[in-house]
């Protein structure tokens, strides 16, 4: 997957691993409207752009500086939206929903209403992927802060800045919260490879699972 320089090492990482898998997973099928939730500076977005090339995209982001930012790099749509506010479209507007990283912005209780509006302004047999950092990932993070005798109350999340244990949510937590919301629902755990791509912090830990991706059919 060929992520621009112009984005962090980290990033960079992460996209080797997380991105081809969640284009894997998206709906195979042309022209379709996808929204993506949480956009960020648009690591994932532009690699789904250049995956999906007669999708009609759409980025979402309560900072509208790294909306503009994007805009000027792709050809997308933009909306500035917090998302625990009603998501700003109508009923069915989308085929396609994604969201990576961004759930753990939420309690469970956000969560839950922002997956219940997702469903909202999806159409009819809409998919609805949530990508999140893997339980195991966070309760490996959690034994090796005990182990070292770090604070662990609360945990911060080295790179996003949130309080972990406030999203920290097991897998069946996201399997229900799709589900309760009327989703059909699928999971799909990503382990890290033994990959010179990796940054060599998650190669230490090749063989365990880094991401979580859930996958909601309305």
């Amino acid at each position: 997957m060929a992520t621009q320089q112009h984005f962090s090492e980290q990033i960079r990482g992460q996209a080797f691993l997380l991105h081809p898998n969640l284009i894997r997973l998206l709906p195979q099928a042309q022209n379709l409207r996808c929204l993506e939730l949480g956009s960020g500076e648009g690591a994932v977005l532009e690699d789904v752009f250049r995956a999906k090339p007669t999708w009609r995209m759409t980025a979402t982001d309560s900072d509208a500086a790294e909306l503009a930012k994007l805009k000027d790099r792709l050809p997308v749509e933009t909306k500035t939206a917090d998302l625990l506010e009603p998501i700003p479209f109508e009923d069915g507007s989308f085929d396609v929903a994604y969201m990576v990283s961004t759930a753990l912005y939420f309690d469970r209780g956000q969560f839950d209403a922002v997956v219940n509006e997702v469903r909202r302004i999806l159409a009819p047999g809409g998919t609805f992927l949530v990508a999140d950092p893997h339980p195991d990932w966070q309760r490996k993070k959690l034994v090796q802060a005990v182990t070292a005798g770090e604070e662990i109350a609360p945990i911060q999340d080295s790179w996003q800045g949130v309080d972990s244990m406030k999203w920290w949510r097991s897998k069946k937590e996201y399997f229900s919260a799709l589900h309760t919301n009327g989703f059909q629902v699928e999971q799909v755990e990503i382990q890290i490879p033994d990959a010179p791509e990796m940054p060599e912090r998650y190669r230490v830990h090749a063989g365990t699972n880094l991401y979580l991706i859930s996958i909601g059919v309305r």
